[in-house]
C-alpha cells in the first residue's frame, strides 16, 4: 500500500481571528474522539488459459487487511463472502471456471483515538526482563535494516546519554519527520526502499519514513511493529482524502504497544481516522495470498480498493496541551528582530507531544525552521521560540502592528502581536541569539523570575546604573547559577523562595534605545530577557541652502532651504529666518521630525553684485533647551541693460553703508 493604510498607522492583517475557519476548510476529523465508518474493500484476479488445454481445480485469495479489534476500535455488521481467520480473510473458487473473480468484505468500524499513557519514566536502555516475548520486534528484516552501520550511528547520536525511553523514542521520531522529504516519486511510491536507502537519501513516503524511524528505534534494542490500515489526509497531494497509510508501534514495557505515526507527527498516540488493517515485522510483507491448483493458467491480480465513508462523529477530543505566547519586545525598529515565545504546558499526567507553527504576515520572516514538534512529561511546562525579522524600509511617520498566531493541528491557536516604528530600539540576530534559550527542555525555567529596572530616559555619555532580580519560586535550590548582565558574570546559590539582585553601570556612548541582556543558567534552568532605556542627546538640525550661483537683475528666483534632523532627539519649536538683500523671511515648525524643504520665490529685489543670503535657525530640546545654527549663501548679481547695471553698482554702494 502503498495592507490597510492610514495616517499614522498601519495594521498588517493576517485574519489570524479566522484561523480556525481557514484550517478547518477542509473538515478536520482529526479533532474528533471518535468516528463510525463505513468501510468497503474490494480486490480481484483473473485467471486467463495460457495454451491448450487450460483447465483448473480450484483458486483461493487470502486478504490479510482486515480491520480487528482492540482497545480502539470495534467491527461489526460484517459482509463478506469469505471465511474469517485468524490472520485475514479466506476467498475459495472451486467451481473451476477461468475469468474474473472478486472478492472483499464491508464493514462498520467504530474508530478512536488511541493513546497507551505512558504516566511514569520507563528507564533506557531496556533490559532483557523488559524483552521477554518481544525481542523478534527487535530483529533486522528485509526492508528494516537495523544492523546497517549507518542507521546504528545515527540513531545512537540522536539516543545520546538520555536515559527516558520516551524521550529516547521521541527523539529519533522528531528528526525523520523533520529530516527526510515527503516525495511520492516513483522509486518511493512504487516500491518500498531500504531504511538504510531513506537515510542516506533523505527523502520517502510513509511506509519508508516509519520503516527508518522502526529500524533506528530496533538498533537501540526497542522493539517496534509495522501496522498497515488506512487514514485521512487534508494533503492537497491526494484527489481522495483517505488513503493507504504505514504508521508504527513501539513497544513500552508495562504499558504495551504505543502508536507513532510520522508522517502525521503523531507520537505516543493516533487520531480516530486511523483505520487498523495489519500489523507485522516488515513494509514488505503482503496485502494477499494466491493460490491455485492449475494447468496453463495465469493468475493476474488487481490493486486493492478502499472505500471509507465517516457515517457519525463523536465528541471533540480534548487537547491535553494548554498554550501561551509572548514577544520580547513589544515595540521595535525598522529592521529590527524580535522573538515569539510559546509557553506550552501538559495538563495531563501521560506524556504528550505537540507539533506548532507561527502564522505571520508575508512582511515578517522567520529565521530557521518554523514547525516544531515538543515532547512534555507529564504536567510539564515548555518554552519555545521563533526569531522573526521586520522590514527596513519602514516609513518614519507611521507606526506598525504586526499580528500573529501560534497553531497546531488540533486547532489549539494563540493570537498576539507587537508594534514597529522607526528610531524604535533595533535587535541584530546576534543579540537575539544571546536572548534565545538554547535548551527548551530545562522545565524548571518556569519558577525562576528576572524582573530589571532602569531609568526610562538618560542622556548621552552619563552612567546609567541597571538592576535586576532574579527569584526562584520553586521547591528546588539552585546551585552555580550563572547570572549575567551584559558581560558582567557572577555565580550564585539561589535556595528556593529566595531573590538576589544584581546592580551593573554603563556608560551610555550612542543616542537612541539601548539594552542590556540579562540571563541565568545553570543545569535545571535557562532564562533570559532585556532592560530597555532611552539615551537622548541634544537636538540638532542641519541646513542647507540652495541660491542660484548668478542673479539676475529683475529676473524672478527661488532659494529653497533643506532642513533635516541629525540627532536621535527631535528638535521642537522650530524658527527659521532667512535674510536677503532687501527682505526678511520667517517660517514656524512644531516638530522636525523627517527632512523637511522651505521654498521661497523672490523677485525685484535690489541686487548688488555681490548678494548674501543668511539663515538663522533656532530650536529647543524636550528639556527645554534652546539652540541655535547659522548658514550663508553668497550669489554674484548681473545685469544686462546699462540702468539695471548702473542700479547694481549703487546698491552696492548702499548696501556698504548700511
Amino acid at each position: 500500500m502503498k495592507t490597510i493604510l492610514l495616517k499614522r498607522i498601519i495594521l498588517l492583517l493576517l485574519l489570524l481571528s479566522s484561523l480556525p475557519s481557514l484550517l478547518a476548510e477542509k473538515e478536520n476529523l482529526y479533532l474528533y474522539k471518535s468516528l463510525e465508518i463505513d468501510f468497503e474493500v474490494k480486490g480481484q484476479v483473473d485467471l486467463i488459459a495460457e495454451g491448450n488445454g487450460a483447465s483448473l481445480k480450484e483458486a483461493s485469495t487470502k486478504l490479510l487487511l482486515f480491520p480487528k479489534e482492540d482497545s480502539r476500535q470495534q467491527v461489526s455488521k460484517i459482509q463478506n463472502a469469505g471465511e474469517l481467520q485468524d490472520d485475514g480473510v479466506l476467498y475459495e473458487w472451486k467451481d473451476g471456471q477461468l475469468g474474473t473473480k472478486d472478492f472483499g468484505y464491508t464493514v462498520v468500524i467504530s474508530t478512536g483515538s488511541a493513546r497507551q499513557e505512558v504516566q511514569r519514566k520507563i528507564s533506557f536502555p531496556l533490559s532483557d526482563k523488559d524483552l521477554e516475548g518481544y525481542k523478534e520486534y527487535a530483529n533486522p528484516t528485509t526492508t528494516i535494516d537495523s544492523n546497517h552501520p549507518l542507521i546504528k550511528a545515527k540513531a545512537k547520536e540522536l539516543a545520546g546519554n538520555e536515559g527516558d525511553l520516551f524521550k529516547v523514542v521521541f527523539n529519533i521520531a522528531e528528526w525523520v519527520e523533520r529530516t527526510i522529504n515527503y516525495d511520492l516519486n516513483t522509486l518511493t511510491s512504487d516500491a518500498t526502499q531500504k531504511a538504510s536507502w531513506v537515510l542516506e537519501n533523505k527523502q520517502g513516503v510513509c511506509d519508508e519514513m516509519t520503516a527508518l524511524f522502526i529500524s533506528m528505534v530496533r538498533s537501540l534494542g526497542i522493539p517496534a511493529r509495522f501496522v498497515k490500515g488506512v487514514s485521512y489526509t487534508t494533503s492537497t497531494l491526494f484527489q481522495n482524502p483517505w488513503q493507504p497509510h504505514g504508521w508504527a508501534e513501539v513497544y513500552f514495557p508495562s504499558v504495551g504497544w504505543v502508536s507513532f505515526d510520522i508522517t502525521f507527527g503523531e507520537y505516543g498516540y493516533i487520531d480516530a481516522t486511523h483505520i487498523k488493517l495489519r500489523d507485522g515485522f516488515d513494509p514488505s510483507e503482503p496485502d494477499t495470498k494466491y493460490e491455485w491448483r492449475s494447468n496453463n493458467v495465469r493468475l493476474e491480480a488487481s490493486e486493492l480498493k478502499f472505500k471509507t465513508n465517516v457515517f457519525s462523529k463523536g465528541e471533540i477530543e480534548p487537547v491535553p496541551i494548554e498554550l501561551q505566547q509572548e514577544v520580547l519586545a513589544s515595540e521595535i525598529g525598522e529592521g529590527s528582530h524580535d522573538i515569539i515565545k510559546g509557553k506550552i504546558k501538559n495538563k495531563e499526567n501521560f506524556y504528550a507531544a505537540i507539533t506548532l507553527q507561527a502564522a505571520v504576515p508575508k512582511e515578517v520572516q522567520i529565521i530557521e525552521r518554523n514547525r516544531r514538534t515538543l515532547l512534555l512529561a507529564p504536567g510539564e511546562t515548555r518554552e519555545t521560540y521563533w526569531l522573526v525579522k521586520i522590514p527596513s524600509a519602514l516609513e518614519p511617520s507611521f507606526s506598525y502592528n504586526y499580528p500573529f498566531s501560534l497553531y497546531s493541528e488540533q486547532e489549539i491557536f494563540v493570537n498576539g502581536s507587537f508594534n514597529a516604528r522607526v528610531g524604535k530600539t533595533i535587535y541584530t540576530q546576534s543579540d537575539l541569539k544571546k536572548l534565545t534559550v538554547v535548551n527548551e527542555e530545562k522545565g524548571y525555567s518556569q519558577f525562576l523570575s528576572l524582573k530589571c529596572s532602569a531609568p526610562q530616559n538618560v542622556r548621552k555619555d552619563q552612567v546609567v546604573e541597571v538592576t535586576c532580580t532574579t527569584k526562584n519560586a520553586g521547591t528546588t535550590n539552585l546551585y552555580d547559577l550563572k547570572f549575567c548582565l551584559d558581560s558582567e558574570c557572577g555565580t550564585i546559590d539561589l535556595p528556593s523562595n529566595q531573590e538576589k539582585t544584581k546592580v551593573i553601570s554603563k556608560t551610555t556612548s550612542t543616542a537612541g534605545w539601548d539594552k542590556v541582556i540579562v540571563s541565568a543558567e545553570n543545569n535545571l534552568v535557562e532564562k533570559r530577557t532585556s532592560v530597555e532605556f532611552f539615551v537622548s542627546d541634544d537636538a540638532d538640525i542641519s541646513i542647507n541652502v540652495q541660491v542660484p550661483e548668478v542673479l539676475h537683475y529683475n529676473n524672478p528666483f527661488s532659494v529653497a532651504i533643506n532642513l533635516k534632523r541629525t540627532s536621535v532627539a527631535i528638535p521642537q519649536k522650530i524658527v527659521i529666518v532667512l535674510e536677503g538683500p532687501g527682505f526678511i523671511n520667517e517660517w514656524n515648525i512644531d516638530r522636525l521630525e523627517n527632512e523637511q524643504k522651505l521654498m521661497l520665490d523672490l523677485q525685484d529685489l535690489p541686487l548688488s553684485r555681490k548678494n548674501t543670503f543668511k539663515i538663522t535657525a533656532t530650536w529647543q530640546d524636550q528639556d527645554g533647551r534652546s539652540h541655535s545654527a547659522t548658514q550663508e549663501a553668497r550669489a554674484e548679481g548681473k545685469a544686462t541693460s546699462l540702468m539695471d547695471k548702473v542700479k547694481l553698482f549703487f546698491n552696492g554702494i548702499l548696501k556698504t553703508f548700511s
